[in-house]
């Protein structure tokens, strides 16, 4: 076993050394199918907010029971092929359809292929529902009955697999953007709504109707709650839960007032406070991008661009100059 930032990378070559170390994932039996080839496991696995995600494969096909997962789980095949069973239905996920499994119902991957790699995503039960209602701006009284694929070819679960693929990239390097609050909040935020988005559920239809504006002072509070919690890694579902609004309803009254989404409003703050260190900061001392990593700003070329299209100069001038208006 190896660790790394945010990452702790797990290997086996026997089953028995898979089943004790995997089950800091989850508890589960691995009955390796091809007795001929040598067993092989590796698990790159890292925490987002509230969602576990691994990166894993096997050298040669194994079958894995794991019971009752007590969490929402996706599965992206990067390569290769499972076959899964839940509650009776059986499912083959491939790079073009994630199987989605429920918190309930025995689970059994039926043959898991050789050399097959895998993303998955555990994602709390309580924090995926939390995300459903926040953004339908109601208590939700029953588990979120997914569908068992999710079709990651095309359409918004293509985006969303895509969202997810870059998000374990980052989380897996040492050196991501993602250990960084102020980015990883969002990104967590946007896998679990982006989700709920693309994938098959009965509160699909709700969250495709036009929701109801919010008035001008609801807006002066959500903006407000952001100049003070500016450099905390606040994300939508908070602002619109301060506001007691849904998130669908805040996003529809940014459009409405002010012209673009809260989260570019958040930005703007958070540009401006950008401004503000590096006036104030010691060019001997502080650097552009210590400053820019401090408010959020990762992608240091965006973040010069942004600054320079904002307030005419770039952000290497302001520390240079210092104080000013």
């Amino acid at each position: 076993m190896d660790s790394r930032t945010g990452t702790t990378l797990l290997r086996a070559h026997d089953a028995e050394a898979a089943e004790r170390l995997g089950s800091t994932f989850y508890p589960y039996r691995v009955d390796p199918l091809d007795t001929r080839s040598p067993f092989g496991w590796r698990m790159y696995l890292s925490q987002l907010g509230p969602m576990h995600i691994v990166d894993c494969e096997y050298r040669s096909d194994v079958r894995i029971v794991l019971g009752e997962l007590g969490s929402y789980h996706i599965t992206i095949p990067l390569a290769g092929s499972i076959v899964t069973t839940q509650r009776r239905t059986t499912v083959t996920a491939t790079p073009s359809a994630a199987a989605v499994y429920q918190p309930t119902g025995d689970t059994v991957l039926n043959r898991w292929g050789g050399n097959c790699r895998v993303l998955g995503i555990k994602i709390e039960t309580a924090a995926l529902e939390s995300a459903l209602a926040a953004i339908l701006g109601r208590d939700i009284a029953t588990p979120i009955e997914f569908g068992p694929s999710l079709d990651i070819a095309t359409g918004p679960g293509r985006g969303w697999a895509e969202l997810a693929t870059t998000v374990s990239t980052q989380i897996h390097r040492g050196d991501g953007i993602l250990h960084q609050p102020l980015v990883a909040a969002p990104l967590a935020d946007a896998l679990l709504s982006g989700l709920l988005a693309a994938a098959d559920h009965p509160f699909r239809a709700a969250l495709a109707e036009p929701a109801p504006g919010c008035r001008p002072p609801v807006i002066s509070r959500a903006i407000e709650f952001m100049h003070e919690h500016a450099d905390e890694p606040i994300t939508i579902a908070e602002i619109a839960r301060h506001c007691s609004v849904s998130m669908r309803t805040l996003q529809e009254g940014f459009h409405r007032h002010l012209g673009h989404p809260p989260l570019q409003q958040l930005r703007r703050i958070r540009l401006a406070n950008a401004r503000r260190s590096l006036k104030e900061a010691n060019p001997y001392q502080d650097t552009v991008r210590s400053i820019a990593h401090r408010w959020g700003f990762t992608h240091l070329g965006r973040f010069a661009s942004d600054y320079q299209a904002a307030f005419g100069e770039l952000p290497s001038v302001s520390l240079r100059t210092g104080s000013g208006p």
